[in-house]
């Protein structure tokens, strides 16, 4: 409700707004009162502030946004706009503010509007994120970030006020390195001269904490907002086969903010705790975890699953216990349903006991627990994946599922290319993404004979960056062998689709321009192709990473040779 109604109607306007602070420091307490279940005439106990409950579910809050960090990843896309977009509004004020500087190194104005003042706020943030891909080079030469880490002011270390455009540096098609020696030290020339540029193209914007290169307000928002530890188990609570109100009973349980008799004295009641199912004093621990029945009812869901539960006194330990003690336990499995499901149920027996005056019995709980797992699984809601390595247990219950047929072998033959043509195939590897990095490739003729291959070794580097600079690197062989008809095979899905929609994350961009500028000199077909049909570029690829220096292969020797002609003569297989 808060999330989907209430958070959605203020932001509407705050894409545009920036009311004063007072204005959404009143509408948090509002949303942190109609939380914790306050009104008007109805005071409850509020165990959290709003600003600890927004934050992302694996660091400990609810998912939800506070307003003035929505502000202000707001007022960042309305920097991207301004510096990216040709709206009316965007050129009004350039014209306005920045008809005599770039718009990178503008300044604030006494006399600017308070939308200006907004965007000056922004722009130190903004900027640091926005990386330039060069085409025709109508952008700064100092102060634009079309390098990668910073603007070359930034770089050197220089005040220097020139506004000189990127393409006043290029001639004939290339960096001008006569000009660019005048102005840069040594070090940074070769840096610079190594960068490609697409004089037919625009200058193209990244936003350098995207994966796609796009600006998006989810990244934005994690780039300003106050970021806590990440805890992925408190992700594991949240499920579609746990329902919302076990979620947020298990984050406040976890958060110690359920109100056991212990807990309310600490807040200031004048009562007396006592368990109801002994004499002890009514804590969390003891409540959920220790006491004789509620360790009944631990030791019968852990003998039913070959478990012996451990004494603890925190509930993320036992429940972590279950998620560790099988390797298929994964997000919604049964393993970490249990201790959940275990949970809730005692809680709902100890309100029961507590306000109706029932018994407190472990085999209430235990019944529970089994009737809802039936429940689900009448309605489909778990499936034979959620009870992956536990199938045995589920059938003890009485829960069966289909069984599923496994999948033939697939047979993977390396095809020739059509006459007249050449095919490359590459390969990168990444030992830790990022880790040591290689790439390889090898392109041959119609009738499968090697032409020449690579192997490069790319320091530490993503697997995506390798895959990349493996397809660059062999289109410029390519091109300098005067090949005007290529397929391009790769096993890299996600590099395809990066290539296919000329977009991706910025370290990728410089990549990007230098593909763009060679597949116009040739006919490019790109194609996927599964490893097992892509042997000896990954065998290149892995050799790579273990090497410093780039190895160009004029002819293919040793076990490139054997996987060579295993692809001509046998297929291979994909299980």
């Amino acid at each position: 409700m808060i999330k989907s109604v209430l958070l959605a109607m203020p932001i509407h306007l705050l894409a545009v707004l920036k009311p004063p602070k007072g204005v959404f420091s009143r509408i948090d307490r509002l949303l942190n009162k109609f939380f914790w279940g306050s009104s008007g005439t109805v005071k409850k106990l509020h165990w959290a502030s709003w600003q600890k409950l927004c934050h992302p579910l694996d660091e400990g809050g609810l998912g939800v946004r506070s307003l003035e960090d929505i502000i202000s990843a707001f007022s960042l896309k309305l920097w991207w706009r301004f510096r990216t977009g040709s709206s009316l509004w965007a050129q009004f004020l350039q014209n306005k503010y920045c008809k005599r500087s770039c718009l990178s190194s503008t300044r604030i104005f006494s006399t600017g509007s308070s939308q200006w003042r907004r965007l000056m706020r922004a722009k130190p943030i903004a900027e640091k994120q926005l990386f330039w891909s060069l085409g025709r080079g109508n952008l700064c030469f100092w102060h634009d970030n079309w390098i990668g880490e910073a603007s070359l002011a930034e770089i050197v270390s220089s005040s220097f006020s020139s506004h000189e455009r990127v393409h006043y540096y290029w001639k004939d098609g290339q960096w001008d390195r006569e000009k660019l020696r005048l102005m840069l030290p040594v070090e940074v020339v070769g840096k610079v001269a190594d960068i490609p540029f697409d004089e037919s193209g625009i200058d193209s914007p990244c936003w350098k904490v995207s994966p796609t290169g796009s600006f998006n307000v989810k990244t934005a928002w994690d780039l300003i907002r106050d970021g806590r530890p990440r805890r992925p188990l408190l992700k594991e609570l949240w499920h579609q086969t746990i329902s919302p109100s076990m979620s947020i009973f298990m984050w406040r349980l976890i958060h110690n903010f359920v109100p056991v008799d212990e807990r309310l004295r600490e807040k200031g009641l004048p009562i007396v705790s006592k368990c109801l199912c002994c004499r002890q004093s009514e804590t969390i621990p003891h409540l959920f975890l220790n006491s004789v029945v509620i360790r009944e009812v631990w030791v019968y869901f852990g003998a039913l699953f070959h478990l012996i539960p451990p004494l603890t006194d925190h509930i993320v330990n036992m429940i972590q216990f279950w998620k560790l003690s099988s390797p298929f336990a994964k997000h919604g499995h049964i393993r970490i349903l249990i201790p959940i499901l275990i949970l809730w149920f005692a809680w709902r027996m100890r309100n029961d006991v507590k306000f109706n005056n029932t018994c407190f019995s472990a085999q209430r709980i235990i019944r529970n627990v089994c009737a809802y797992l039936s429940r689900l699984h009448k309605a489909k809601g778990m499936k034979a994946i959620n009870w992956k390595g536990d199938l045995l247990i589920a059938a003890k219950l009485g829960f069966f599922f289909p069984k599923t047929t496994p999948q033939s072998p697939k047979v993977i033959r390396w095809r020739y290319p059509i006459k007249g043509w050449w095919k490359l195939n590459t390969d990168g590897a990444s030992k830790g993404n990022p880790g040591c990095a290689g790439a390889g490739g090898i392109i041959r003729d119609c009738h499968g004979r090697f032409i020449l291959g690579f192997a490069d070794g790319l320091g530490v580097q993503t697997n995506t960056y390798a895959e990349l600079y493996a397809i660059v690197r062999g289109l410029q062989l390519a091109k300098n062998a005067r090949c005007s008809h290529l397929e391009v095979e790769s096993d890299s899905k996600v590099a395809l689709q990066i290539i296919h929609n000329s977009a991706g994350d910025w370290k990728v961009q410089h990549l990007l321009t230098r593909l763009q500028s060679l597949r116009r000199d040739m006919n490019v077909i790109f194609s996927h192709v599964y490893r097992e049909g892509n042997q000896p570029a990954d065998f290149l690829a892995n050799q790579a990473c273990h090497q410093n220096a780039n190895q160009t292969l004029l002819r293919a020797e040793g076990r490139l040779a054997s996987f060579i002609r295993l692809d001509n003569l046998l297929p291979n297989f994909r299980f």
